[in-house]
């Protein structure tokens, strides 16, 4: 949870889990996370 209140996930993404409809790797090395994309829920 950032400070203004957006949640952001992370990880190996093997079986699509970060709900971005695809299984690549994002957000599971430094630097990653600013270029993760927005989902809804």
């Amino acid at each position: 949870v950032l400070d203004n209140g957006a949640v952001k996930c992370w990880g190996y993404n093997y079986y699509g889990q970060l709900g971005i409809d695809n299984t690549t790797k994002m957000g599971d090395n430094s630097g990653e996370m600013d270029n993760l994309p927005s989902i809804n829920f």
